[in-house]
């Protein structure tokens, strides 16, 4: 795991030391040793005697094509994962390969197999093992390490499981990070079948230029598949040791690009990631992408964190996924994400632990949690026609319906917002509508399918000078309407608004997470 404390050693003979250091041993220590954080001191003196390492190109922001794959996930603002009983796996016995801590899982599914790549940590060393599952639930360890440090060579010192695992044009690959000489780079390593790896010669990604965001150190690396082009999410360290995340991508896995605007996603002073933030794991959702990843705040707590993005390169963070249980196994670490859908299920594989430490010696075990979520697509406010078409001064973006909170529109009386759909299959319309502020006229909530009314439902503010904004939801009537008559065809599905018993002064209807959700296999 790559987010973790630095401490600095204060003297000048021994920043002048460091510049000679070795690696520490821990996968978790790596981006976080006293040395190398003196080493990084050390860069302005060495810089001109040259590091022999190189670094791809940053493209610049208009040449860097993001991210074009989007999913039929509707992720709520806030999921509700709940875990799994117990860790789905655990440390091997005493003397093992991977006896003290087992962390950081990717999975990747090929050749009708569940795969899980994962660290383990023999209190002295860190591998990357291999188990198998059928059902994501119940896991098989395959006995020994699958990868190690090589005898030579740029990660003949140190490898780490905080990698991304992708079957990718018949063959699975593995991004990992290594180092030798507290260089802490990303290699990659390739196999047929998942259980025998063969490693490229050299690092894919080095550090980047002195100076720049990620100068020294790369590591946690996640790959993300979106057609033929490859996008690699990582971690990125520079000379003050802050982590940050950026994006690059590639045609092969091998040669990357760097995006020339990185880093896109940055620590938050007072926040539960304000001493770094690493791991990353991308999913396409409807809509745009959702990144998961890991942030650590003052006491060297962990958790998962959620950021949203509608392009892949511009985030926006959305809170805590996923916290530190009350108390028991996972207590004080929750990290290293790894996310996937099943059928109307979220699935986040994560490693905990219930001991706050920048290194190993976690009691660390891989666990289990779940989401519900529903598939399909929203409603976006940006692809509605609005009548009437003419301007009004009074509103937001002055027209008659306008975007409102972060996931609703709204209709003015005698409004309509109208969306040109495909219905999929087995499909609903969903939505809630309210009135929700007092002093407001009472409104008609109307759907309309082809001209043809649907839903219709008088709202009012009523009693909610009463209701605190905590309870405001409660002011919302649900919508679901079955859509089977419709599927298959393209179709106008209308929201509008009419004025109530009184007259239309400020009358208005807030519809809320407007979607089309369509049936998946569990």
């Amino acid at each position: 795991m790559a987010n973790h404390k630095l401490k600095a050693e204060g003297s000048e003979q021994k920043a002048a030391a460091a510049c000679s250091c070795r690696l520490p041993p821990s996968a978790f220590r790596l981006l976080h040793s006293p040395r190398l954080l003196l080493c990084a001191l050390c860069v302005s003196v060495v810089l001109t005697a040259g590091c022999g390492r190189k670094s791809p190109p940053a493209a610049p922001e208009a040449a860097f094509q993001p991210p074009t794959c989007r999913g039929d996930i509707l992720l709520a603002p806030e999921p509700r994962f709940t875990r799994a009983g117990r860790p789905v796996l655990g440390p091997g016995p005493a003397g093992s390969w991977d006896a003290v801590d087992v962390m950081n899982p990717t999975l990747a599914e090929g050749a009708g197999r569940l795969l899980m790549l994962y660290s383990g940590f023999d209190g002295r060393l860190w591998r990357t093992g291999l188990a198998v599952s059928t059902d994501g639930a119940k896991w098989e360890k395959r006995p020994g390490p699958v990868l190690e440090s090589s005898p030579s060579g740029w990660d003949s010192e140190y490898i780490a499981a905080n990698g991304s695992a992708l079957f990718f044009k018949g063959k699975f690959y593995y991004w990992y990070q290594g180092g030798r000489d507290d260089r802490v780079r990303i290699g990659l390593a390739t196999s047929a079948d998942g259980e025998r790896w063969t490693k490229h010669p050299g690092p894919v990604l080095a550090a980047g230029p002195p100076g720049a965001w990620d100068s020294e150190a790369v590591a946690d690396p996640f790959v993300l598949a979106c057609g033929e082009t490859l996008f690699l999410y990582y971690l990125g360290q520079d000379q003050k040791q802050v982590q940050r995340l950026g994006v690059a991508s590639s045609a092969d896995g091998i040669h990357w690009t760097r995006y020339g605007r990185n880093p896109v996603l940055d620590v938050s002073s007072g926040s539960f990631d304000e001493r770094g933030l690493g791991e990353p794991a991308v999913i396409p959702v409807a809509g745009g992408l959702a990144m998961f990843y890991t942030g650590r705040d003052a006491r060297e707590f962990r958790r998962i964190g959620l950021a949203l993005s509608p392009d892949g390169l511009a985030w926006r963070k959305a809170g805590v996924a996923l916290d530190v249980s009350p108390s028991g196994w996972d207590s004080r670490v929750v990290a290293d994400p790894h996310v996937m859908a099943a059928g109307n299920r979220l699935l986040l594989y994560y490693g905990g632990g219930d001991v706050a430490s920048p290194d190993e010696n976690l009691h660390g075990r891989i666990g289990l949690a779940t989401a519900p979520v529903e598939r399909g697509f929203r409603l976006e406010f940006a692809e509605a026609s609005v009548r009437p078409a003419e301007p009004r001064g009074d509103t937001p973006n002055g027209r008659w319906a306008f975007p409102y909170e972060k996931d609703s529109l709204v209709t003015l009386a005698r409004a309509a917002a109208t969306f040109s759909i495909e219905v999929p299959p087995k499909a609903r319309f969903r939505a809630a509508v309210a009135m929700p502020l007092a002093g407001a006229g009472p409104a008609r909530a109307l759907v309309r399918i082809d001209r043809h009314e649907v839903f219709s439902r008088e709202v009012s503010a009523g009693a909610n000078r009463a209701v605190p904004p905590s309870r405001m939801s409660e002011r919302f009537v649900e919508i679901d309407l079955d859509l089977a008559p419709y599927a298959g065809k393209k179709v106008q599905l209308e929201l509008a608004a009419l004025p109530g018993p009184g007259g239309e002064r400020g009358s208005w209807v807030q519809w809320r997470n407007p979607r089309i959700v369509k049936e998946s296999k569990p």
